[in-house]
Parts: structure tokens; C-alpha cells; sequence
């Protein structure tokens, strides 16, 4: 009898250093899943900030039929400090240009036959208008993300080549034939743009031509006033802001993923948007920076990737 008490109690000696260790193992674990529920609180609140910095986003780039803002210029009463462009007295468009009036930043044109988000509209030339220059910093990424990805385009003389073809030209006009026998000139420079074949002008067009849509022209013929792109050297002032030894050198704008650098993106966002505007004027950052996220988000939600 004493034998079987003395194993009763060893057994039971046994299950409470057992019950012990249950209960240890349950306190760790009960440690390690409120670390785990920190984390993904952490997380979650990282996400929600994200989330909220693009709903905002895009709640601002819904307004409509807003005035030009965001834009600043160097002012030269105030020691060449950047302060902002205001309407004063006289038109918006008068005093920066017409892409600057029509809230297109970057002057881009209406894609085709299709549009931008956030456009109403186009002018004579083919430059989008948009509701909010909010949209134009996305359309200018949306671009170039489509240059990246679609085309292929790697370094700053690929898509200079593109975006500023030297047989293009800055601050154009177009016009059309008043009728079908006037004669537009293959003896001027011409280049195939989809259906139309564009005829460029260092004159300005006489009274055998009229200012008409780019769009409504079968013979369109664009006056340059400002002179032909001069494509390689646009390159390299770029190369030059961006720190790139040569137009040849890579941009890396995004990662293999279709990630944005967001600093190398704003470096190259004002530079283009000066060679657009004029060298005296700066986009907000943040504006470009909302730009930037709408479309990041547009193009994961319609493609589920960014590449």
C-alpha cells in the first residue's frame, strides 16, 4: 500500500509541474499574439494614414472648373524669390501662356482619340484642358509610366525623342487650309502622328490658312513661333537636373515593380514643367505629389500591379 501512495503522489507531483507549464506556455503565447496585435495595429494605422492621403487626393482632384493654383514665379523685387502667381488684374492665360490658363502644367496633349481623367476639353492644339492642374501632374505620370512599362523607354534621350520629338515644337498654333486646294507644302518639315501627317512652320501661316483644332484639320499645319525642338539639348539640361552623367544613362523613375522615386519624379516634373511654362516658374510640390498618388492608385486599381 505504501508503494502505490508514494506513486499516487509522484503522479501527481508530475501533473502539476505539467499544469505549470501549460500555463507558462499559454502566458508566452497570449505575449507573443498582443505583440503580433500591436504590430498589425501599427499596420493598420500606417495603411489607414495611406488610404486617407489618397482619398483626400482624390476628393481635391474631383473639384471642378477651378481657377489655376499651385503655381509660383521668381520674382525679381523680392530678391528672385518663388512667390505665388496670382489672376491680378489680367487674364491667367495672358500673363503665363495658354497651357498654364487651361491647368495643363506640363502642356500635354489630348491622347487621340480618347482623354485624360479630370479633362473637359482641348484647345485649338490638341493641349487637354483640365478641371484641376491636380490632373495634369497625374496625366504627365501617367505618361510617363506608360513610357516605361509600354514603350520601354530607359534613358532621357528615349524620351526626349517622344515627348519632344525634334521634328516637334514648343508653344505651337495649329492651322487649316481654308480649302481642299491650297497647297500645305511637303517642302516644310512633316511627321505621321497616328492618321494625320503634321506639317511644321517657322512663318506664321497667311490668309490661305485659318487657326482650327488640331483635331478638326485632315491637313494640319502647326506654327512654330518659338522654333523647332532642339531634342538633345533638352536631354541633356535634364541629365544635368537629375545628376546623369549622359542622356544615355538610365532615369530609374520606378523600380522594377512600377514603384515611383518620388524625389527623382519631382526633380524631373519641374524641370519639364519650366521647359513648358518658362524657366522663372515652380509647380508646388505637394501638388505634384497628389498628382503622382491618384495615379499610382488609378492605375493598381485598374490593373491590379504598376508595371
Amino acid at each position: 500500500m505504501m508503494g502505490l501512495t508514494e506513486q499516487a503522489k509522484s503522479v501527481a507531483r508530475r501533473m502539476k509541474q505539467s499544469r505549470w507549464q501549460i500555463v507558462g506556455l499559454v502566458l508566452v503565447l497570449l505575449t507573443l499574439t498582443g505583440i503580433l496585435l500591436s504590430g498589425c495595429k501599427d499596420e493598420d494605422r500606417g495603411a489607414k494614414q495611406r488610404s486617407r492621403d489618397f482619398d483626400a487626393g482624390l476628393r481635391d482632384g474631383r473639384e471642378t472648373n477651378l481657377p489655376p493654383y499651385g503655381l509660383y514665379r521668381t520674382d525679381p523685387e523680392a530678391g528672385n524669390r518663388l512667390v505665388p502667381v496670382t489672376l491680378g488684374t489680367q487674364p491667367f492665360a495672358d500673363n503665363l501662356g495658354r497651357c498654364a490658363g487651361i491647368n495643363n502644367y506640363w502642356c500635354i496633349k489630348t491622347p487621340g482619340s480618347a482623354s485624360w481623367k479630370g479633362q473637359t476639353g482641348a484647345d485649338s492644339s490638341g493641349h487637354a484642358i483640365f478641371s484641376d492642374p491636380v490632373y495634369s501632374a497625374r496625366a504627365f505620370a501617367r505618361l510617363m509610366r506608360i513610357y516605361r512599362f509600354r514603350h520601354g523607354l530607359l534613358t532621357l534621350r528615349q524620351v526626349a525623342q517622344r515627348y519632344a520629338p525634334p521634328g516637334d515644337c514648343v508653344g505651337s498654333l495649329s492651322f487649316c487650309p481654308v480649302s481642299d486646294e491650297i497647297r500645305v507644302g511637303a517642302d516644310r518639315p512633316q511627321r505621321q502622328v497616328g492618321d494625320q501627317l503634321i506639317t511644321y512652320s517657322l512663318n506664321l501661316p497667311g490668309a490661305d490658312f485659318e487657326r482650327r483644332p488640331l483635331a478638326n484639320c485632315d491637313r494640319p499645319l502647326l506654327y512654330c513661333p518659338r522654333g523647332i525642338n532642339q531634342t538633345e539639348a533638352y536631354a541633356k539640361a535634364l541629365a544635368t537636373v537629375l545628376g546623369l552623367a549622359s542622356i544615355d544613362d538610365e532615369i530609374a523613375l520606378f523600380d522594377a515593380k512600377g514603384r515611383l522615386n518620388f524625389v527623382r519624379a519631382q526633380a524631373l516634373f519641374q524641370a519639364v514643367s519650366r521647359f513648358e511654362l518658362g524657366a522663372e516658374f515652380a509647380v508646388d510640390p505637394t501638388l505634384i505629389r497628389r498628382g503622382m498618388l491618384m495615379e499610382a492608385q488609378d492605375y493598381l486599381r485598374e490593373n491590379h500591379r504598376l508595371y
